[in-house]
């Protein structure tokens, strides 16, 4: 799909790995904590148009510390499962 591997919880994807960079779904409550650290979203190019997902990169202390990783996965799986009723 975008050349990389999503991560799931049930059949929503909440997060996704592109190039050794782990990417968590935001929405408008979200993305603003991923803005003030500086984290970038994830961009592919498609038909030589810059595509903008709603994933943005994990900050690099999930790497290092279970519990911030914990709460940076559980958040995105939040986003996902809201986005996904908000479909429905």
């Amino acid at each position: 799909m975008f050349g990389g591997f999503g991560i799931y919880r049930g059949d929503v994807m909440f997060a996704l790995i592109e190039k050794d960079r782990m990417f968590f779904k935001v929405n408008d409550g979200t993305r603003q904590s991923f803005v003030a650290k500086g984290l970038s979203p994830f961009t592919y190019v498609a038909r030589g148009k810059t595509q903008t997902l709603q994933y943005y990169e994990a900050p690099p202390e999930v790497f290092e510390e279970p519990e911030a990783m914990q709460l940076w996965a559980k958040q995105a799986v939040d986003v996902a499962l809201k986005a996904k009723r908000v479909k429905k």
